[in-house]
């Protein structure tokens, strides 16, 4: 749907900017502290 991509030649994620504009505070935080939670997750898995 195009909400979001990511950069192939960095590490980042992009959201589409109209989107990102309607988004409220709290929702633009839980998307970042879900983000965060995975990545966690994702490292936590590979230490071994």
């Amino acid at each position: 749907m195009r909400f979001m991509k990511r950069c192939q030649d960095l590490e980042y994620v992009e959201f589409n900017r109209h989107i990102f504009k309607k988004l409220k505070k709290d929702e633009i935080n839980w998307i970042i502290s879900w983000c965060d939670e995975k990545l966690e997750e994702y490292y936590e898995k590979r230490k071994f």
